[in-house]
């Protein structure tokens, strides 16, 4: 039997024994009982302490099982447009205390209002400052689609903390998710699109998700993808080689 269990039965018989003692003193039971008739305030009193006290550690039992559930339950919001994900998402990372995990895949470069393109460019400096914090590790993966991302991405390379991984899906024609994952207690969820597909942003819905249970769901795809990706950047050593072939992949797309 748990504890849980053992102090719910007690409380029921202690909470019994007031009643009936409480009973037999109103219908003048105990009144011959001289011992007894004269201690009984005493003994309900006693008994009335000791429900009390077994209360008590009922609900802190009962609380602590609530917040049990709660540390395991999913905290989630909706955000319906790019430029409400990319605000709230610059907020996020600069509330990060130890850690980002970003994969950007680059598949949509244009923006259907000036709000939405003044909120990316915010989070694209956002993404500039929290990479020179000294205590913030930054690693991004990214396809460097076109030559606005490898532009973006390069203009990091000056801070230590900021690391990438390069994956190339010239090939890949399915949607792929983009999102980042902040001190491992949170991902957000943004572009679920075809690479490189030009199309409305009407529909698509951001996610903010709080729980551990999905948030290491989220990290162990993404150290799966880092690994199977080729290293760019890592602190101060930079696949220069690799940056050159990036670099004129993307040069002859353009002029194709």
């Amino acid at each position: 039997m748990d504890k849980q269990f053992i102090e719910n039965l007690t409380l029921k018989i202690i909470s019994l024994a007031v009643i009936i003692v409480s009973v037999l003193d109103l219908i003048g039971i105990l009144d011959n009982i001289t011992w007894i008739s004269s201690r009984i305030p005493k003994v309900i009193l006693l008994l009335l302490g000791t429900v009390i006290l077994l209360l008590i550690n009922s609900m802190k039992t009962i609380n602590s099982n609530i917040e049990k559930i709660n540390s395991g339950g999913v905290d989630i919001l909706e955000f319906d447009n790019a430029a409400e994900i990319y605000d709230y998402v610059s907020t996020q990372l600069n509330k990060a205390k130890h850690s980002i995990e970003d994969i950007t895949w680059g598949s949509y470069t244009g923006y259907r209002t000036k709000d939405e393109q003044d909120a990316y460019e915010r989070y694209v400096k956002t993404m500039q400052k929290v990479c020179k914090k000294k205590n913030i590790m930054y690693k991004e993966i990214s396809s460097l689609s076109d030559e606005h991302y490898f532009e973006r991405a390069t203009k990091l390379f000056i801070n230590y903390n900021y690391h990438l991984s390069y994956h190339n899906i010239d090939e890949v024609n399915v949607p792929l998710i983009s999102y980042a994952i902040i001190d491992n207690e949170q991902v957000i969820c943004g572009f679920s699109r075809v690479p490189g597909q030009v199309r409305p942003l009407d529909g698509i819905k951001y996610l903010s998700i709080k729980s551990p249970v999905l948030v290491k769901f989220f990290k162990d795809y993404y150290d799966t993808i880092w690994e199977k990706a080729e290293k760019i950047k890592e602190s101060l050593i930079i696949n220069d080689d690799k940056i050159s072939l990036i670099e004129k992949r993307i040069k002859n797309r353009r002029h194709s």
